[in-house]
């Protein structure tokens, strides 16, 4: 019993800690029965105790002495990765494409496609693959949609494994998507100095009623606190808006402290947005692998493109980043097929030039572009 209640005390003091280690949500224990779930928390605590070994000597810049459990042996620079995808002219069937691995298209008033598994995402550069599957967030950086339907887009992952993963993007009811593509960004498991999260509209009264706008605050903890205020970035996964009225939309961080912040997700005018999905991320200001692009606006009521210039640190990086690049506010005149692509068009170690573009005969007011650079 005196062994039990030493764990349980143990499990209580870093349940947070440990869960944001493996990106798993874990719940506590009753301290009534401890004897019931003794080995469950002994492996979970074994578990952790390698990744936070792991985690204290990416803080330190040193690397472990030995393998850890869900990561190969590495120094803090190779924690994290980015990339872009794109599937041809159709998004994505999320349920098909969780059990099919074939390309298949399903007709009728919508055109819906599988990506091939050959379309899966490595998540190593190395001969050997992670441990543990990785933390791969999505977001999305080009929407070609038809003006008819509601706008529908999702961006998701599936089938994580330590060797790969799949994007989804997505449509779903009667919504025609003809070009859906976004970024991803892959964090090795065992660097908890990386927080993600995620924030959305459901269930929550969004003030439909004429005249009115959707704001909606979320209060945001981080799992560790920080010593001081982290960089925190935020941008659109899930998007759900009425083809009658303009496509109005804005997601941004407010008050933000060491142990956690505010989370905004707007709409203005007569916008009528039946819901909306957010992902943060938060990281330490001193890492030497990874910079912000904090949010940067772009007036793009017509072709031709738009462009922002996001400057690095002096010799923040030593050769040119990868890039995860994505919408974090969209203003699309409605009655007009709804097509905005952001892309990084120069990079070099000094600078990331992005650019923001629409074509056709689509209207927009306001592109807001967010992200992050990866060494």
């Amino acid at each position: 019993m005196d062994k039990s209640s030493a764990v349980l005390d143990v499990w209580n003091e870093r349940a947070m800690q440990i869960s944001a280690t493996n990106y798993k949500t874990i719940c506590k224990f009753p301290a009534e029965d401890t004897q019931t779930y003794l080995p469950v928390i002994n492996a979970i605590l074994e578990i952790a105790e390698k990744a936070l070994v792991q985690h204290d000597a990416a803080l330190t810049g040193e690397a472990a002495s030995t393998p850890v459990r869900g990561r190969l042996p590495t120094t803090a620079s190779h924690t994290i990765k980015a990339g872009m995808f794109a599937y041809g002219l159709h998004g994505a069937d999320r349920w098909q494409a969780l059990f099919a691995g074939r390309t298949q298209t399903v007709r009728g008033n919508r055109n819906l496609r599988i990506p091939q598994t050959g379309s899966d995402i490595k998540t190593y550069e190395s001969s050997e693959p992670y441990l543990e599957p990785p933390r791969v967030l999505i977001g999305i950086s080009h929407l070609d949609v038809d003006f008819r339907q509601v706008l529908r887009a999702r961006a998701s992952v599936s089938e994580v494994t330590p060797r790969s993963f799949r994007p989804v993007p997505e449509t779903w009811a009667d919504t025609k998507c003809y070009g859906i593509s976004g970024s991803w960004l892959e964090i090795a498991p065992g660097d908890s100095d990386v927080q993600t999260g995620r924030c959305n509209t459901y269930g929550l009264d969004k003030a439909f009623s004429e005249g009115t706008c959707m704001k909606i605050i979320r209060d945001v903890d981080f799992y560790n606190p920080y010593a001081e205020v982290p960089e925190v970035i935020w941008y659109l996964v899930h998007i759900d808006s009425s083809q009658f009225k303009n496509h109005r939309m804005h997601v941004s961080p407010q008050n933000i402290t060491p142990t956690g912040f505010e989370i905004h997700l707007d709409s203005w005018g007569l916008s009528q947005i039946y819901e909306l999905d957010a992902e943060w991320i938060a990281f330490s200001k001193n890492r030497k692998d990874i910079h912000a692009f904090l949010e940067e606006a772009v007036m793009l009521p017509r072709p031709p493109a738009g462009k922002i210039v996001f400057p690095f640190p002096e010799k923040k990086f030593e050769s040119p980043p990868s890039c995860f690049v994505v919408f974090s506010q969209l203003d699309v005149i409605s009655g007009k097929n709804v097509r905005v692509k952001v892309s990084v068009q120069d990079l070099s170690k000094t600078f990331a030039s992005i650019s923001v573009d629409t074509w056709g005969d689509s209207e927009n007011w306001t592109i807001g572009v967010t992200g992050v650079a990866i060494l």
